[in-house]
């Protein structure tokens, strides 16, 4: 049986205990993190922590090429001018830590750009799988401003997949 609930960011759907949680900004061309988001991922993870029948979570972008793009840069902008910055981050670090923390197993099935945040919520979860389509392209592009990470969970995953080495030295 399927089952299948649209929140303003996410389509959910439960099918045989697993649930697929898909981002979709529909009035924009790729997925970004805003605070927005950020409050429309947490009452999602407030459903998946709530439902004891479910048997994992799998995170997937309704975008043709773009998995998730990082965080909205006029966000990010706005929050740098009014000191707001930090609360956005740690609440971002709240809500990714939830995530990794789950008692049932997490995928990130990635395909397209996976930059920034788009590539920190991948690591929140147990396993990712990204396609081999030209277009995937996994990041961290602040790294080539002299910027860390800045969201993400707190507990490091290992991350193994070809080009690894490649995309820590070039983001």
């Amino acid at each position: 049986m399927s089952v299948i609930t649209t929140a303003s960011m996410f389509q959910r759907e439960i099918d045989n205990g697993i649930c697929l949680l898909t981002f979709d900004r529909s009035e924009s061309g790729a997925n970004i993190f805003d605070a927005t988001t950020l409050r429309d991922l947490d009452q999602q993870l407030d459903f998946i922590e709530a439902e004891d029948s479910l048997e994992g979570v799998v995170i997937l972008s309704a975008k043709k090429s773009i998995f998730i793009a990082g965080a909205d840069l006029k966000t990010l902008l706005h929050q740098a001018q009014t000191g707001e910055m930090r609360a956005f981050i740690a609440e971002g670090q709240r809500i990714f830590n939830r995530l990794a923390a789950l008692k049932i197993p997490t995928c990130a099935a990635i395909h397209g750009a996976c930059a920034g945040g788009g590539y920190e919520i991948t690591l929140a979860c147990d396993w990712r799988i990204a396609s081999d389509d030209p277009a995937t392209r996994i990041g961290l592009p602040e790294t080539t401003l002299g910027l860390i990470k800045s969201g993400g969970s707190d507990s490091e995953r290992q991350v193994v997949f070809c080009g690894g080495g490649e995309t820590a030295r070039t983001g």
